[in-house]
């Protein structure tokens, strides 16, 4: 019997092979870090004894990564990951742009944590003191949505200034985080346009994406709430300070976001999936 096609769920998890005449040949299950259980067609465990490699022979399984049974990682474009660390194997090529760990997956965080490129809702940096989308470390960090033109719609950013207690707190569309979010989105066009591709290295996006336009208006709810309440009113720290900030307001919003979803009260989220739409 011959495995002619996959099945996935809304993570881009293939959750079943099936054959020519559409019946199920093999299942998976995972846990929320991609360690795979692979399932005959009837649910029950592989008959060859839970070995964890396919019958017939599929590579393709969590998140479509490639995953080599003899190593038991999985085999993405940049780097290879591992499923019981939860891991990166090697540093992030883009540097420090989701903050100071550069092996980290998922932002720690599987159950939302992503890594699509897209429309709408974007996590950005730029140079401290200027204008200008970079990566790195001594970076500042914000969100920043879009409009349905095309535009930038606003900016959210927190420690831009200080109060009179040299405490930062959070700002809406600044001017710098603007200048720096039109030229980043420039950018998303651009590759837009080139159907996805990267032409030129200097043209590649500093940003990630994080949301389409059903998450922009909880970004704006749970920003009005950080911006008025004294737990996000504090001095500079490493551990508390503008990538830690915008972290944490993104997480708050795409928690709302699924709550919505699944009671209903979302009319325009698409069912079972998270709060991104990813390019063709």
């Amino acid at each position: 019997m011959v495995a002619r096609g996959n099945t996935t769920d809304a993570n881009m998890n293939v959750t079943a092979v099936a054959d020519t005449s559409g019946g199920v040949v093999e299942r998976y299950d995972y846990d929320p870090y991609g360690q795979v259980t692979v399932l005959d067609d009837d649910w029950t465990l592989d008959s060859d004894g839970g070995d964890g490699k396919s019958d017939v022979d599929n590579q393709i399984l969590f998140a479509g990564y490639r995953f080599d049974p003899e190593s038991g990682l999985y085999h993405v474009r940049f780097r290879m990951y591992h499923p019981t660390l939860g891991r990166w194997l090697q540093r992030d090529p883009l540097g420090y742009i989701d903050g100071l760990n550069l092996y980290q997956g998922m932002l720690s965080n599987p159950l939302y944590g992503s890594d699509p490129t897209g429309l709408d809702t974007y996590v950005l940096t730029r140079e401290l003191g200027g204008r200008r989308p970079m990566r790195g470390l001594l970076t500042h960090s914000f969100i920043y949505t879009t409009s349905a033109d095309g535009t930038v719609a606003h900016t959210y950013s927190w420690g831009n200034t200080r109060d009179a207690q040299n405490r930062g707190f959070w700002h809406r569309d600044r001017d710098e985080d603007i200048a720096a979010a039109e030229e980043d989105f420039g950018l998303v066009r651009l590759r837009e346009r080139n159907n996805g591709e990267i032409v030129f290295v200097e043209n590649t996006p500093f940003s990630r994406h994080r949301g389409d336009r059903t998450l922009d208006p909880y970004i704006e709810e749970v920003f009005e709430e950080f911006r008025n309440g004294p737990a996000h009113r504090h001095e500079w720290r490493p551990w508390n300070q503008c990538k830690t900030e915008a972290g944490d307001l993104l997480e708050e919003a795409i928690r709302r976001w699924r709550e919505d979803q699944q009671a209903g009260e979302c009319p325009d989220c698409p069912a079972n999936q998270e709060p991104q739409q990813p390019l063709p």
